[in-house]
């Protein structure tokens, strides 16, 4: 990785041949490719005092007949926790703009990180407008940290696949273990943005794309 890290209009094009070439590999070998970045977010938690409030976005996960039974406000531990991104089972915070800050289970240098949203096929209303759409990752070195190192800006794709994979696409030379994951927008709900799943990952980029 080291070979991309330099300034200029070079590095981006090594760095964006770099994305396409790994996002391939993904789709074409989907969990076994993925599985061999190793995610660090399972066994961590959440820094409730660094997120955002959490919004009680009304949506029933128990029906009958069509009809609420019950209702569910997740917490933001749900994004580290769960394998479930059917429709309301998801962390909600109020607007487009908030924060989800992870502490890992041990020091890391980052590679990559996975965001999952409810597929559009499996929404009730056959969009995904609530789902982040530009966000940042920054690596911080303690909780009480303003700004920490920003490790890459992203765009979550609306019509691109639930399970989306990105590299990251600044320098990194020193481990974190607290990461922060900066909502700046979402595709267009008006209330709230929902997070089904978010991972931390490290390991080899080369082993994914020459497997």
């Amino acid at each position: 990785m080291k070979e991309l890290i330099h300034s200029g209009t070079v590095q981006q094009i090594l760095w964006s041949a770099t994305e396409e070439k790994l996002a391939n590999c993904l789709t074409k070998k989907g969990a076994s490719a993925l599985g061999l970045l190793k995610a660090l977010s399972t066994g961590g938690s959440i820094i409730s005092t660094r997120c955002s409030e959490s919004f009680n976005t009304k949506a029933a996960l128990m029906s009958l007949f069509g009809l609420p039974l019950r209702y569910f406000s997740q917490s933001p531990r749900v994004v580290i926790q769960t394998t479930d991104v059917h429709p309301g089972n998801c962390w909600a915070f109020k607007g487009s703009y908030g924060y989800l800050v992870i502490g890992l289970s041990m020091k890391i240098v980052p590679t990559a990180f996975s965001l999952d949203h409810t597929p559009k096929s499996l929404s009730p209303t056959g969009n995904i407008s609530s789902a982040p759409r530009d966000f940042n990752v920054y690596g911080l070195d303690d909780e009480q940290q303003e700004e920490g190192q920003l490790l890459g800006q992203f765009v979550y794709e609306e019509d691109g696949d639930a399970l989306q994979t990105f590299l990251v696409s600044e320098e990194v030379t020193r481990a974190f273990q607290i990461i922060e994951m900066r909502v700046l927008s979402n595709w267009g709900h008006p209330e709230y943005t929902c997070v089904y799943r978010f991972r931390v990952h490290m390991g080899s980029l080369l082993n994914i794309m020459n497997s």
